[in-house]
């Protein structure tokens, strides 16, 4: 039982996990904060870009045919 009590307090005190965590949510708020700017500045490219994102991740054809410079296939 007094293991268990160390082992517990040598959890609690350890502060690794936690800093893990606090960078796992800055990155977090900075991908919506992204997500949101690109939606504002490129309302329908973005929408054409997510769909196929959307399209790829779910086993669909992969092509997209945005704008800059020749769209084509993504792999």
């Amino acid at each position: 039982m007094n293991t268990l009590l160390d082992l517990s307090h040598s959890f609690v005190a350890e502060e690794d996990g936690a800093q893990i965590i606090e960078y796992g949510l800055i990155l977090a708020v900075v991908s919506l904060v992204l997500i949101v700017l690109l939606a504002g500045v490129a309302d329908a490219e973005f929408q054409q870009m997510a769909d196929a994102v959307a399209a790829c991740l779910s086993g669909a054809d992969c092509t997209w045919g945005g704008g800059g410079g020749g769209g084509g296939e993504v792999q």
